[in-house]
């Protein structure tokens, strides 16, 4: 449909890069098609066939360093990869594990490990407060509203 697609501008805001374009080469006659009207699109940004990938949960990145945890030997050993595309479900190692490692994958079943000790965040009374002494409602408040 269209003949050409031109940038006019690029903004970035935290992890979504934003895209302003001109199309242009659309049959103007077609009376779905509104001067100024918004559109939703998705741009492929890599395609690529028969590439080694594993989930991209699986890849951790520090130090800007990548790394997979393998299983060796009943082991967890974290392993230094080189990636190429990175999606949203699955990352392309270009280099650092072989076909036939066993990649070792988050339990999302499982629950979260807990410690004994007992941490307070924010302002005493949001949600982070732990005490069990018993308080006193602000004057004018006398309990849960009506209802």
């Amino acid at each position: 449909m269209a003949e050409a697609v031109r940038a006019v501008g690029a903004a970035q805001a935290a992890l979504l890069a934003q895209y302003d374009v001109a199309v242009t080469a659309l049959a103007a006659t077609d009376p779905a098609l509104l001067n100024g009207g918004s559109v939703a699109v998705a741009v492929a940004v890599a395609s690529l066939d028969e590439v080694f990938t594993v989930p991209t949960s699986a890849v951790h990145l520090a130090d800007a360093i990548y790394t997979v945890d393998l299983l060796e030997n009943g082991v967890s050993m974290s392993t230094e990869v080189t990636v190429g595309a990175v999606g949203s479900e699955l990352t392309e190692i270009r280099s650092g594990i072989d076909i036939g490692d066993t990649v070792i994958l988050a339990d999302l079943n499982a629950a979260i490990a807990s410690s004994e000790t007992e941490t307070e965040s924010g302002p005493p009374g949001l949600g982070g407060d732990t005490s069990t002494e018993p308080r006193t409602p602000p004057a004018g408040m006398v309990g849960p509203p009506a209802g």
